[in-house]
């Protein structure tokens, strides 16, 4: 369906030889979900973590966090390098229109924020996005989609959270038991702005 989408919107030619370029691309994005979960795994587990006893845990898990945000980061770039080399060995581009308008949004967002500092451009299209993807998915698949991308959303925010505000007491010199971080008491995302930003961007 990816391809597809990309030709349907001019990114790739019509006669782009799928069969050749599926298994890369589906391998790569396979990967890239694995390491995403891994992610939000270990993320969760830091924050769960946090309060086991012993003098050296704190700075055992400190490194152990950042050894984690390292292997993501390779993780994540050999990600990227893989994608890159896919644009390059086939026929992707960018067609006119698509840069058109990428210019006018900017052009346009650029004119709303000397009116309004606070404007954000995904906000002001969430109305029109709920419109939108209500008459391609349907209400009831909608809900679904959007339920799944909020739990998705909070799952990380508070997982992230959590890992954040260990690394940063671990870092400090305090008693252990001054040192728990309780991932269930991270604010969740409200609105899954990653999905509509996805909506906005492919369809």
């Amino acid at each position: 369906a990816l391809v597809e989408d990309a030709v349907a919107l001019r990114f790739l030619p019509r006669d782009v030889d799928r069969a050749e370029l599926l298994p890369p691309l589906t391998h790569i994005f396979n990967k890239g979900k694995l390491a995403a979960e891994q992610h939000l795994a270990g993320a969760g587990a830091v924050g769960a973590a946090g309060g086991v006893a012993g003098g050296g845990v704190a700075a055992e898990r400190g490194g152990e966090s950042r050894a984690n945000v390292a292997t993501r980061r390779a993780q994540f770039s050999a990600i990227s390098r893989e994608l890159n080399q896919i644009f390059f060995n086939f026929p992707f581009s960018v067609p006119e229109y698509f840069a058109l308008i990428t210019r006018a949004l900017i052009v346009l967002e650029g004119i709303a924020l000397t009116g309004d500092k606070d404007f954000d451009l995904f906000s002001a299209s969430y109305p029109l996005a709920l419109r939108h993807a209500a008459r391609l998915f349907g209400p009831k698949q909608l809900a679904t989609m959007l339920g799944e991308a909020r739990a998705q959303n909070a799952t990380y925010a508070k997982a992230h959270a959590a890992e954040q505000a260990q690394s940063a007491l671990n870092a400090q010199q305090m008693p252990q038991e001054h040192k728990r971080a309780d991932h269930q008491s991270c604010d969740e995302i409200a609105a899954p702005r990653s999905w509509w930003r996805t909506v906005l961007g492919e369809r």
